[in-house]
């Protein structure tokens, strides 16, 4: 359990890292926008495990309550991070294509217009997510079988 706790606040913060990093980069925010963005990054960051606390200890109100920011900040945070992870990375193989072939890059690469977009891109794909989530459909489906006991009458798999 210490190894998956580990690891997860190590990847999901370090994409918390990352993206403060990257927006500090290109905006430039005051020192009281840094502060407030930061402290709400660690507390999405703690979010899971506290609503898994928040549950176990039988709180499930309040386990919802920051739930739903929590996990929606969690996709939003995946999507941006990798949005500039992606850009980043062929920024890189662009500067070493350009110590080999000399090869220039492109402009939308060197500017701050690759955080903005990865920003508008994270943005547009969580709202359509959250939009596809409360448009659950389901499906039943009738299996005959006798490989299942005849004491199972009815079998529901989700």
């Amino acid at each position: 359990m210490s190894l998956f706790l580990i690891t997860f606040l190590s990847a999901y913060g370090g994409m918390h890292l990352y993206a403060l990093y990257r927006l500090h980069g290109t905006f430039s925010p005051g020192r009281p926008a840094t502060v407030l963005l930061s402290i709400w990054m660690l507390f999405m960051t703690l979010a899971p495990l506290l609503v898994r606390l928040l549950e176990r200890s039988g709180m499930d109100r309040s386990a919802l309550f920051i739930a739903w920011p929590g996990y929606l900040w969690m996709g939003f945070i995946f999507i941006f991070a990798s949005a500039l992870f992606l850009l980043d990375a062929i920024r890189v193989a662009y500067r070493l294509a350009n110590c080999f072939h000399s090869c220039q890059t492109p402009a939308f690469l060197t500017s701050p217009i690759t955080c903005e977009c990865a920003l508008m891109v994270a943005i547009a794909a969580s709202c359509y997510a959250f939009y596809e989530a409360r448009q659950i459909r389901s499906e039943q489906v009738v299996i005959n079988t006798s490989k299942l006991s005849p004491a199972i009458r009815k079998l529901r798999i989700v």
